[in-house]
């Protein structure tokens, strides 16, 4: 997809409309959704080179670990912003307080299922548990961890995948879509960040993805053609899911002669909402500004096998 001069402005004015409060969120959701803006303002960086995204992520972080208020703003969930500053700054701090992050979740109690979840263990493993730690959990492993840990990864995902499966009822169809939607997220997120050369990692990330994804066609939610499969009201978990199939399509875990084309329609459509409506479309709405982020920046990334195997030393995916 081209990039789109006139939606780009009003994400950027719509990303200084946002007054984070960095000293606390109200509940889990709040800091989800803190998370997930920040991250998504790393990736439209790195598509736009929007100097504006860039401040943001570099200074709210540097405020909250500052302030050490970290646990009352964020989640995990954060991770690919924290590993973002570092690589824009070069600062140590950014690593260091990754490395902290990472012993603090490694102390973690975990539950039966052999999942993380710190307390006393007794919390049931939820889809949520994969997009707030694994992802971060993955990085983690690649960038500083020496991979040793890999296959825990592995294991907690595929835990949380036997946990809420459910044979009954379908594939995941007790939660609603968009925890869906962010599980599918985080698996295509871990599979970007695993080192490529071990394969095994990527792969088995891979299957729990297409089945996830599977199963969401098997449940009738992906009825993209449909006029319905994108509205305002659900547009939030849509983009989310739009996201981590053009990603899944980038990276080859789907066929993108088969999605893709009607993945970028879809997503267009959305955005011409919010073209009609300007940045008024986001006015307390920090979650669908993420998500038109995460789904823009994605729709627009260069997707040339050529151009990664020139720049990326052979790599399939960036």
């Amino acid at each position: 997809m081209k990039r789109d001069i006139q939606l780009e402005k009003i994400l950027s004015e719509s990303m200084k409309d946002v007054n984070i409060n960095l000293h606390e969120s109200k509940d889990e959701n709040e800091k989800n959704i803190k998370s997930l803006l920040l991250a998504a303002a790393s990736k439209m960086y790195n598509e736009t080179k929007d100097d504006f995204c860039k401040m943001m992520v570099v200074n709210t972080l540097k405020t909250v670990i500052g302030n050490k208020t970290f646990d009352d703003v964020f989640t995990l969930a954060v991770g690919e912003a924290l590993f973002f500053a570092y690589d824009q700054t070069a600062d140590e701090q950014y690593k260091a307080y990754i490395c902290s992050l990472a012993a603090d979740m490694m102390d973690k109690t975990r539950n039966k299922d052999g999942v993380f979840t710190g307390g006393d263990g007794s919390k049931e493993t939820d889809l949520s548990d994969a997009y707030e730690q694994l992802v971060f959990y993955m990085n983690y492993e690649t960038r500083f961890g020496k991979k040793e840990h890999y296959s825990d990864v592995v294991k907690q995902f595929e835990a949380v995948r036997n946990a809420k499966r459910c044979e009954k009822c379908g594939l995941y169809n007790d939660n609603s879509n968009l925890e869906v939607a962010l599980y599918l997220a985080s698996l295509i997120n871990a599979m970007e960040a695993a080192d490529q050369p071990v394969y095994e990692i990527f792969a088995a990330v891979r299957d729990i993805y297409k089945e996830t994804f599977a199963g969401l066609r098997d449940n009738g939610k992906y009825n993209i053609k449909s006029e319905e499969f994108i509205t305002q009201d659900n547009m939030v978990e849509q983009l989310i899911l739009i996201y981590a199939l053009l990603k899944g399509c980038r990276m080859k875990a789907i066929l993108s002669s088969k999605y893709e084309e009607d993945l970028n329609a879809a997503a267009a459509r959305a955005f011409e909402i919010v073209k009609a409506q300007g940045r008024t479309i986001f006015k307390g709405r920090n979650d669908l500004l993420a998500a038109v982020m995460m789904a823009y920046a994605e729709s627009t990334k260069e997707r040339s096998y050529q151009v990664y195997g020139r720049n990326k030393g052979g790599a399939i995916w960036s």
